[in-house]
């Protein structure tokens, strides 16, 4: 599957779009981590979503920049409700 961004662009009661080549996300998303490409990202989390009902993914910061995803077993994964 290849993924698309758009960027919406508003111009007098119009609306385009305009496909975006270059951007952080995309490359993130296509190189998840030093071990999971693209295409192992998406298959793993469909596969937790329809064995599961669930799938979560661990996001590693340096900062405020996102510089890997990394796909929880959601067996593993305990969501604790803030008050």
């Amino acid at each position: 599957m290849e993924l698309k961004l758009y960027k919406k662009i508003v111009k007098r009661n119009e609306i385009e779009t305009k496909e975006v080549l270059e951007h952080p996300a995309k490359s993130l998303i296509a190189h998840a981590n030093a071990f999971t490409t693209q295409y192992q990202l998406l298959e793993i989390t469909q596969t937790y979503l329809e064995l599961m009902g669930e799938a979560y993914w661990g996001l590693v910061r340096n900062g405020n920049k996102i510089t890997d995803i990394w796909v929880l077993r959601p067996d593993w994964v305990k969501v604790i409700p803030d008050e």
